[in-house]
């Protein structure tokens, strides 16, 4: 069963990236916008990426001057409800693509630890697990970049994102990914 290599977000040269606000079907999002049946797709002419409507709720908003995310400021984003026993962001890929990354922080206090999982299922129908330490701070940019890319001749079908305290001492209400890297097959 092979292994996705972890990437850095310098190696994702080539990919397709975009601003969750910017709807390639729809135009520019109202802010905030819950996904719905009408939003969940963002067809390129590279591959589709389909927002899984089936678990947690949604929305695309936008990183302001709040801080709850460590983005960039202005950036749209993807953010999902963190319920118990699901993960809050779930993306499918048609075609099955070739790499994924993009930057993950959930909502917390200032100075909260956490741990991101990325989750992918591969076109084999393996699953593989990455983690990624982060810590909440009060400025713009510093959320971790998760990113992998398949090798050996399997793709990644899906990915899913999720996050926790290591210490389990903070339950993080919600889950945000900034702009979205895909390299296709």
């Amino acid at each position: 069963m092979p292994n996705p290599t972890v990437l850095r977000d310098d190696a994702l040269a080539g990919a397709v990236s975009f601003d969750w606000s910017i709807h390639p079907q729809l135009g520019r999002l109202s802010l905030p916008h819950s996904i719905s049946r009408l939003s969940h797709r963002y067809e390129y002419l590279e591959g589709t990426v389909t927002i899984d409507l089936d678990g947690p709720q949604t929305k695309v908003r936008r990183c302001d001057n709040d801080l709850d995310f460590n983005f960039k400021r202005g950036e749209g984003l993807l953010v999902g409800d963190n319920k118990l026993s699901t993960m809050p962001i779930h993306l499918l890929f048609d075609p099955p693509i070739r790499g994924l990354g993009c930057r993950v922080c959930p909502v917390g206090d200032d100075g909260a630890h956490y741990e991101l999982l990325l989750r992918v299922r591969l076109s084999d129908g393996a699953s593989k697990f990455f983690h990624a330490d982060g810590q909440l701070q009060k400025k713009y940019e510093c959320a971790p970049f998760i990113g992998v890319r398949a090798d050996d001749g399997v793709l990644i079908t899906e990915a899913s994102y999720d996050v926790f305290d290591p210490f389990n001492r903070i339950e993080f209400i919600k889950l945000g990914i900034g702009t979205f890297y895909f390299v296709k097959a």
